[in-house]
């Protein structure tokens, strides 16, 4: 049954929104309406037909000032957010999500968020580098990282992974699933992101999304683990080739969009 209200798909990455096409497309052939735009300057010509009855699926979170202005003035218009852009921003900062983790019990890397100088000798010769707010990621030995002229930086201990895997567990509408990744650090990484084969998900796998799934509020996200040590979480999980996953988030939209 067509619905009055519309689901806003915000898959606006030129490698996202493709493989997004047939998500779309099944949710149209259900009746849903659907809007699907593929710029951020196509989502702000929509922002002037969504109503506060709408719902947006943000897929891609964009660093993009104006596409983050837009969410809040959807937000103040009385849209609802899957997820909201607080709850994404969290993943953002690596530091309050270690430290979130860490107060909740969950294993992470032992990790230094401060002055260059002062990082710990505990955590080894040679570190781990990550932007604080951003993708970056990289090695570096601790006397150079001590050296560097900036106010604060954020480094990690070298995590033991002989096997060069990372155990991605994805959590999308309560659905857990999981995908073996190749290290990023690995000299023969060339996994394309979201075609990574799935491997059995464990009780503890299950146990782990819904504790963060709890933690954050985040309705779509993934953990990646070395080990049972979690080294990052990400907002707007890549499931989009996954057929069993796609089916569900399909009957969860629906669901949303017939829902009053």
């Amino acid at each position: 049954m067509e619905s009055n209200k519309k689901i806003v798909i915000l898959s606006i990455r030129r490698k996202h929104f493709p493989n997004t096409t047939h998500i779309v497309e099944k949710l149209k052939r259900a009746g849903v309406n659907v809007i699907h735009p593929k710029t951020i300057r196509d989502f702000e010509k929509a922002c002037k037909v969504i109503s506060s009855n709408d719902i947006i699926i943000t897929l891609y979170f964009s660093k993009n000032n104006s596409f983050r202005k837009q969410l809040v003035a959807l937000e103040k218009k009385g849209c609802m957010l899957m997820d909201h852009p607080n709850k994404m921003r969290l993943t953002e900062n690596r530091k309050k999500t270690m430290e979130l983790l860490s107060k909740s019990n969950i294993k992470i890397p032992n990790f230094y968020f401060g002055h260059p100088d002062c990082i710990p000798n505990h955590l080894g010769n040679k570190l781990v580098i990550k932007h604080p707010f951003g993708l970056a990621i990289g090695f570096i030995d601790t006397k150079r990282a001590r050296e560097i002229n900036q106010k604060n930086i954020y480094v990690e201990e070298i995590l033991l992974n002989p096997k060069k895997t990372v155990r991605c567990i994805t959590y999308v509408f309560g659905m857990v699933f999981t995908r073996i990744k190749k290290d990023k650090f690995d000299i023969g990484f060339a996994d394309i992101p979201g075609t990574e084969p799935k491997t059995s998900t464990s009780k503890k796998d299950r146990i782990l999304a819904q504790k963060v799934h709890k933690l954050t509020g985040m309705e779509l996200f993934n953990v990646d683990l070395i080990d049972e040590v979690v080294i990052e979480i990400n907002c707007c999980p890549n499931f989009f080739l996954y057929d069993s996953i796609v089916k569900h988030f399909v009957k969860r939209i629906i669901e949303l969009s017939q829902k009053q």
